[in-house]
């Protein structure tokens, strides 16, 4: 089991949020995770307000962790992230925590999630992302979209709740020696 917990408005967890925000800014993850439009304390709530969102939080009460679903046309977009100093630190509970929203939002019936990655400074570093997700999840890779977030590249993941069965029932049978922690984290 994996603890998780779900935004409420209100004032407690409006400042966690905030909190979370402001730690985004500091390590310059803004940009990477949200458009300029969400970028300020007001419309940065508002934005998940209207969406389901969930977390985890790290000793000190911090977000470490989250994860958003925007509903759209039967399915969702899916949104991640990870705080930077546990994207290499700690990849066991990262993969841990993805496979948990990606399983709880196919339970409650969302049929596919949709992820954009927005492009990053060089190819290599769009390609290692994209590749992260298909390895780590079984996203396939859709396409390119031009100057779809906010004038730049953006590429198009999907993984439908079928995909993500064969991929569960597949790691099920992996040796444990292959386990998927161990093989992203060395790549």
């Amino acid at each position: 089991m994996v603890d998780v917990i779900q935004y409420t408005p209100g004032r407690d967890m409006d400042y966690a949020l905030l909190n979370w925000m402001e730690r985004m800014i500091n390590d310059q993850d803004i940009d990477k995770t949200l458009t300029s439009a969400q970028k300020t304390p007001s419309k940065f709530l508002e934005f998940f307000r209207v969406r389901p969102l969930f977390f985890q939080v790290d000793d000190l009460s911090n977000i470490k962790r989250a994860c958003w679903f925007e509903p759209c046309m039967g399915s969702a977009f899916w949104g991640i992230w990870i705080h930077p100093g546990a994207r290499t630190t700690e990849p066991k509970a990262n993969i841990q925590f993805a496979d948990f929203m990606i399983n709880e939002a196919f339970k409650s019936g969302i049929p596919t999630l949709v992820g954009l990655i927005k492009d990053r400074p060089t190819m290599a570093e769009t390609a290692k992302f994209i590749m992260l997700h298909s390895k780590a999840w079984g996203f396939s890779y859709q396409g390119k979209v031009p100057k779809f977030f906010e004038g730049r590249d953006c590429h198009i993941v999907a993984l439908t709740a079928e995909d993500w069965q064969a991929w569960v029932e597949a790691k099920a049978a992996r040796p444990s020696s292959q386990s998927r922690w161990k093989t992203l984290s060395a790549s």
